[in-house]
């Protein structure tokens, strides 16, 4: 298809911390990026060792109240993605689709697929573009999230012959937010940031965060006939006890 796009093609570790007498340190690696899609899981920090304290001190230590270390997530540990549900154009627009791209003003993953199906009037059958990363978790703790979003029109022309592109972004299968080209990333709105927070259930130690793109038809079958484009980044992560 011949559309003139706007294109130019982050493990953590724990410091050993020292309390009095001693603690213990850990270190992290990074799972490298493979094709196709493998979910990855970015390996939590080990916990401090709780200080010896001197029996010759004379007040007690008052009990710290740790915020739990938070995940850091980078473009590798998410891997690749995979296509579900109705065709897509093959061809360049295929190979702009994923990590490590940068798309009006942003860099993360960036979904640039057409539909193979068109249909003058149609929102369905659904094309899906598919990436995902487990992140571990503690229960009890909230994991807030923020993630940049920007949205573009799938053609130069910016009018009426694209169709909208979604994306829904679950944890664990669940939608935590949801929008499309045509309201909260439309185009003309520019980089949009977006919020939510999960709290970890008892006895979870881990989550899998899905970027799940949503692709329907075509509004016309000839090369003005295009869907939009989605870009989203990896996520900024804080934490709360």
């Amino acid at each position: 298809m011949d559309r003139s796009r706007e294109l130019t093609c982050e493990n953590w570790g724990t410091r050993g911390r020292q309390l009095l007498v001693h603690s213990r340190n850990t270190s992290d690696q990074d799972n490298s990026q493979t094709t196709p899609i493998r979910r990855r899981t970015i390996v939590k920090g080990a916990a401090w060792s709780i200080p010896v304290i001197a029996a010759t001190a004379a007040t007690p230590l008052a009990a710290a109240s740790l915020t739990p270390a938070c995940p850091t997530v980078s473009q590798s540990d998410f891997g690749g993605w995979i296509h579900q549900g109705a065709p897509l154009i093959g061809g360049a627009e295929n190979q702009n689709t994923g990590w490590f791209r940068t798309f009006k003003g942003l860099t993360g993953f960036l979904s640039m697929t057409d539909s193979g199906d068109w249909c003058g009037a149609c929102n369905a059958p659904l094309a899906y573009v598919i990436t995902d990363v487990v992140i571990p978790v503690t229960a009890g703790t909230t994991y807030t999230f923020m993630i940049q979003g920007v949205g573009g029109y799938g053609n130069s022309n910016d009018n009426a012959n694209t169709r909208w592109q979604g994306v829904d972004i679950n944890i664990n299968g669940v939608t935590m937010w949801t929008g499309t080209t045509r309201d909260a990333l439309a185009p003309g709105l520019g980089i949009q940031n977006i919020v939510f927070s999960y709290v970890a259930p008892p006895g979870q130690t881990s989550i899998t965060l899905t970027y799940k793109f949503r692709i329907p038809p075509r509004p016309r079958q000839d090369a003005l006939g295009a869907n939009d484009d989605i870009l989203l980044t990896t996520p900024a992560i804080t934490c709360a006890a």
